[in-house]
C-alpha cells in the first residue's frame, strides 16, 4: 500500500512560504524541503527528492502515473517559491 496520495501528499504554497510540505496520507507532515537544494524525479512509482548533502527522500505512490503527477506538482511548487515575482505588465505607463 502506498504511502502518498497524488491528491493530498503536498501543503499548497503561500505568499511567504519558503519550503515545501509533504504529507502522508493521513495528513501527518512528513518533510520540510528547502526548494532551492532539491529536485525531483521518478523510478516506477517512487518520487525521489534529492537533496543537496543529505540523504534521498523516497516517496511511494499507488503507481507511475501518481508519481510523475506528483513530480509535476513538486517542480511546479518549486517553481512557485524559488522564481523571484514578476512586475505586471500592462499598466499603460512606459
Amino acid at each position: 500500500m502506498a504511502t502518498y496520495s497524488l491528491s493530498n501528499f503536498l501543503g499548497t504554497p503561500v505568499v511567504g512560504d519558503t519550503v515545501l510540505k509533504i504529507y502522508d496520507k493521513t495528513r501527518k507532515l512528513r518533510y520540510e524541503i528547502n526548494p532551492n537544494i532539491a529536485y525531483f524525479f521518478t523510478k516506477s512509482n517512487i518520487v525521489i527528492i534529492r537533496i543537496e548533502d543529505k540523504n534521498d527522500i523516497y516517496l511511494d505512490f499507488e503507481n507511475t502515473v501518481e508519481a510523475a503527477g506528483a513530480a509535476s506538482k513538486l517542480n511546479e511548487a518549486k517553481q512557485e517559491l524559488t522564481q523571484p515575482d514578476v512586475p505586471a505588465c500592462g499598466n499603460g505607463e512606459l
